[in-house]
C-alpha cells in the first residue's frame, strides 16, 4: 500500500463536499491526470471523467456501476476480451485509489446518506 503520508488539511465547501486545501472543483474537461502516474490511476482518471456530470459532479456514486460502466470502457478493452471480474478485491484497489486521490487534491468526497457524492478536483 503507498505511503500517502499525513492527510493534508481538508477544506468543506458550502454544499458540504470535503477536498484538499488549496484545491478546486473542476469539470471533466479541466480534470488534470493525476500523476505520478501509477498503473491503475490512468484508468481510475479516465473512469472518472467518462462518469462525471458536465458540471464534474458523480451523485449516488455506485461503486459497481462505475467498474461495469466506466473503468471497463476507460481501459478499452475489445468485444473478445474476457469480461472483467468485480470482486472485493477490486472493490479496495478502486478505494485505495479514491483516498490517493482525495488526499492530493484530485476529488472531493461528502457523504450522503448510504452513498458518497463525489466531485473532480484539481490541485493547485
Amino acid at each position: 500500500m503507498r505511503d500517502l503520508g499525513a492527510d493534508p488539511p481538508f477544506e468543506t465547501t458550502g454544499d458540504g463536499f470535503s477536498l484538499a486545501a488549496g484545491s478546486k472543483m473542476v469539470t471533466p474537461a479541466e480534470f488534470p491526470t493525476p500523476s505520478p502516474l501509477e498503473l491503475v490511476m490512468p484508468v481510475v482518471a479516465e473512469a472518472l471523467r467518462l462518469a462525471a456530470a458536465d458540471d464534474g459532479s458523480l451523485l449516488d456514486f455506485n461503486v459497481r456501476v462505475f467498474y461495469d460502466a466506466h473503468v471497463t470502457r476507460a481501459m478499452e478493452r475489445e468485444p473478445d476480451d474476457p469480461p472483467l471480474r468485480y470482486d472485493a478485491f477490486t472493490f479496495m484497489t478502486l478505494m485505495d485509489a479514491f483516498h490517493w486521490l482525495e488526499a492530493k487534491g484530485y476529488l472531493a468526497h461528502r457523504g450522503n446518506g448510504d452513498s458518497y457524492d463525489y466531485w473532480l478536483a484539481s490541485p493547485t
